[in-house]
């Protein structure tokens, strides 16, 4: 094969190489749009196929006019700033904005913005990516509308549904006191229903905490205090129950919220209510751990079978014998997973030298944080 020969593949290899560049381009489902910087009002030269099939309008109805002519009464104010502030700046920038097409329909356009340079590092012109994303902005309301009816039933089972039942609980008590002749039994009864109806309150606000949980208000929570004040909580509430911790538990602090007790609460009071044996002992111990604090709770129960462990931290799921709503060890692991950690089962996969009583240890570990 001669030189010119080879020279000619050359050239044809480069023109399809083009060829099939401007293909991509022309056929992607995205709007692509070039401005020229260097004229007034920094006018388009370029948009693709995919620009006109976003927005309505035909090639010739683009051309020379700024990228504004999509924008209308609902555009956002502060993504245009953002824009503008980016362009003048030379910078890249992302926003979602409304934009309107030539039917005068809206959409939510992502627009990405980036600027192309010379080679002396002027920016000549901007690259404009446009993207309808109507579908997931609508889902994104949807979702926080939800969030806003979630905030307002927990408002009420926080507040009103509660205060309703401390109510009906100290009125019965009243009565339980007074010791009417003939009604003992239903009192208890009542008694035993309040109490119920109380804790399924405290579980439903847990529940709508999780699920309004966003990681806002994060702050470094140290966690032996918050583990000492559910001991301390505990002892009052099970005073048959052997509680205690294993040497000292780390003093370092993880990123988390009020939530946290509610992990150590659900742990501690799981492996008391679910203990078979005469006297319920639970064992605390935590050391560090490659740069992570782990706790374990371990109690003397008879342990938990191979089904069990497959499925307990599944929403819903309460065992067979168990009289709980199975939320519990969900919720916990819920909030565990939201500050980054986890939480799990202790098997011979993954021992924990602490202690061994026998029968289930649980093993949070949470990033420490400095």
């Amino acid at each position: 094969m001669s030189k010119s020969d080879e020279n000619l593949l050359d050239v044809i290899a480069v023109a399809e190489n083009l060829q099939l560049k401007t293909r991509a381009i022309e056929e992607t489902p995205f709007g692509i749009t070039i401005a020229d910087m260097r004229l007034d009002d920094a006018p388009i030269i370029y948009a693709n196929e995919g620009f006109t099939r976003v927005t309505g309008y035909p090639e010739d109805e683009v051309l020379d006019r700024n990228c504004r002519f999509l924008q209308g009464e609902g555009t956002s104010d502060e993504s245009v700033e953002r824009m503008r502030e980016a362009i003048e700046g030379g910078d890249s920038v992302q926003v979602a904005l409304q934009n309107y097409r030539k039917d005068g329909s809206m959409f939510w356009n992502e627009v990405t913005l980036s600027p192309l340079e010379n080679e002396h590092g002027e920016t000549t012109h901007y690259l404009g990516f446009q993207q309808d994303v109507s579908q997931r902005k609508e889902y994104e309301q949807q979702l926080e509308q939800q969030r806003d009816n979630l905030a307002v039933l927990n408002e009420m089972v926080r507040h009103d549904i509660r205060n309703e039942l401390q109510v009906a609980l100290a009125s019965m008590e009243v009565i339980k006191a007074r010791g009417s002749i003939g009604c003992t039994e239903q009192v208890e009864t009542a008694l035993g229903s309040i109490h119920q109806a109380i804790d399924l309150t405290n579980t439903a606000r847990e529940v709508a905490d999780v699920m309004l949980d966003t990681g806002v208000d994060y702050a470094p929570v140290e966690v032996a205090f918050v583990i000492e004040r559910e001991l301390g909580d505990c002892r009052s509430s099970y005073p048959d129950a052997d509680l205690s911790i294993l040497g000292v538990l780390p003093k370092v602090r993880v990123r988390a919220n009020e939530l946290l007790a509610s992990v150590f609460r659900n742990l501690l009071t799981n492996a008391i209510q679910h203990n078979d044996a005469e006297t319920p002992r639970v064992v605390v111990a935590g050391r560090l751990d490659d740069g992570d604090v782990v706790i374990t709770v371990t109690d003397n129960g008879s342990g938990l079978s191979d089904s069990q462990r497959n499925r307990l931290f599944e929403r819903g799921w309460s065992g067979d014998a168990s009289g709980g709503t199975g939320i519990g060890l969900y919720i916990a692991d819920q909030i565990v997973e939201n500050y980054g950690g986890t939480l799990s089962l202790a098997d011979e996969s993954t021992p924990i030298p602490e202690i061994d009583l026998g029968g289930a240890t649980f093993v949070v570990r949470l990033p420490a944080v400095e």
